[in-house]
């Protein structure tokens, strides 16, 4: 599996619950599909900086559609289109992480520290996808022994 940003934190639910807005094609050329975010995914969370914030587990999914269950007004014509600028594409999907600790040492030795991250994540924080060899990195202790808490 290689890397893949999913998208960004759009809100937190409490300290270690997060919601994720995911990409999609109006945002970047090639969107996540949904077997990029399955349940039980490993996701690192991680700034424009290069800071690493935490490691989650997605959890759930939500599709989020402001129109369902509008009682407004609806076109009852073809679309015109002319008048599509005011049509835009609303609905979002929604995943949600639950953050389960970080990645720490240096990039040539990094070793997992299991438990909630103490540091709030800001809003905007790019959310990827992790590699195989990161996943099994976040399973290692500091003293290179499998960790599983």
């Amino acid at each position: 599996m290689m890397k893949m940003r999913l998208g960004k934190v759009v809100k937190s639910n409490s300290h270690c619950d997060y919601i994720v807005e995911l990409d999609d094609q109006f945002a970047v050329d090639s969107p996540p599909q949904a077997t990029d975010y399955g349940f039980g995914s490993f996701v690192k969370l991680e700034g424009e900086d290069g800071r690493h914030w935490a490691v989650g587990l997605i959890y759930n999914t939500q599709l989020f559609n402001p129109m369902f269950l509008s009682n407004g007004p609806r076109l009852s014509s073809d679309p015109d289109p002319l008048f599509t600028p005011d049509l835009i594409n609303e609905t979002r999907t929604l995943l949600g992480a639950v953050l389960i600790g970080t990645l720490e040492g240096t990039a040539d030795h990094p070793y997992g520290v299991h438990g909630i991250p103490r540091a709030v994540v800001p809003v905007n924080t790019s959310v990827s996808t992790m590699t195989q060899a990161e996943i099994h990195r976040f399973h290692i202790s500091a003293e290179d022994r499998p960790q599983f808490c």
